[in-house]
């Protein structure tokens, strides 16, 4: 299951509370309301850029909080405008060497891990909350959306 890739608690751990949330919930929680309130009803089309921004900012502001980057233990983030790779089915009609690469912003954090807010803009296959997400589909660079706008 493709969402299920954090594991957020289970019945034989302690309840709970404001003051003991796991790092991995509250950053999905905090991935749910940033999205609610930054990427919009009308769903991630366009919106990965502002998206990505508001998720780092809030991140920080719940480093003062609550520790939130300390607790996740993967340092600092920053937004990256990178390449996304969007389709990983081969279609019979794309030319040889292409990839299907889409310009995309994210969150990255310095041991490489990826929270993305706006993924299943290319593919609906992906949790809208992606954390950590697949960075096999993710470059910093935006030359191979660059190279893939070009062989289209």
């Amino acid at each position: 299951i493709p969402w299920a890739s954090s594991r957020l608690c289970d019945a034989s751990e302690v309840r709970i509370t404001k003051d003991n949330v796991p790092a991995s919930m509250e950053i999905l929680s905090l991935m749910y309301h940033t999205r609610r309130q930054y990427t919009g009803k009308s769903g991630p089309m366009f919106m990965d850029e502002i998206s990505a921004k508001k998720l780092c900012d809030e991140i920080y502001l719940r480093e003062k909080a609550s520790n939130l980057l300390a607790r996740l233990g993967h340092g600092q983030c920053s937004v990256v405008h990178g390449s996304f790779l969007a389709d990983t089915e081969r279609k019979p009609w794309w030319p040889e060497e292409y990839k299907d690469w889409a310009y995309h912003s994210f969150v990255l954090f310095d041991d490489g891990h990826i929270a993305d807010l706006t993924a299943d803009q290319f593919d609906i296959s992906v949790p809208q909350l992606w954390y950590p997400a697949d960075p096999s589909r993710y470059d910093r660079s935006s030359h191979r959306a660059e190279e893939a706008r070009f062989l289209r």
